[in-house]
């Protein structure tokens, strides 16, 4: 039992990550464009920094968020499957049926805070994260096995 520790972290890291895009829906419209102008401002900074101009918005700096968190959750779902299931290509539904109803609770829940609305788009959006997430973690482990059998050889 104490070999199979990380498989119990990464479930707990993947509910933690779930547990932060269900938390940052919650927040009130004037709560949620703060936190998405704030990040915009650093974005700019940086930017400008380097001298680059560019004229990002606060509608793609949310997109973008919701994208990557999604993204993140379904690299996060994807290994839950492999250490559990090990055959991630008989199994690769789970994360995206997984990822889907996180995505629609996420839009649901947005439709309850004062100032902020839902969308099915957005539900998209963040399921195609969960793809990319997903495919991401396929194409490394297939790259990673092909390493293996080459220096095996």
């Amino acid at each position: 039992m104490k070999r199979n520790w990380y498989k119990y972290l990464f479930i707990m890291i993947t509910f933690f990550v779930i547990g932060f895009i269900w938390w940052n829906s919650s927040k009130n419209g004037e709560e949620s464009s703060g936190i998405s102008q704030g990040v915009l401002y650093e974005i700019m900074q940086i930017f400008a920094r380097i001298g680059i101009s560019t004229d990002i918005t606060e509608h793609i700096i949310r997109k973008l968020a919701h994208f990557t968190e999604f993204t993140a959750l379904g690299i996060l779902l994807s290994i839950d499957t492999v250490l559990f299931l090990k055959n991630m290509k008989q199994y690769v539904w789970i994360p995206l049926f997984i990822g889907f109803l996180v995505a629609l609770i996420d839009e649901t829940i947005q439709l309850f805070p004062v100032g902020r609305s839902s969308s099915v788009k957005d539900v998209w959006l963040d399921f195609s994260g969960v793809i990319f997430g997903t495919i991401l973690l396929l194409v490394s482990k297939q790259i990673y096995l092909f390493k293996l059998r080459k220096t095996l050889k």
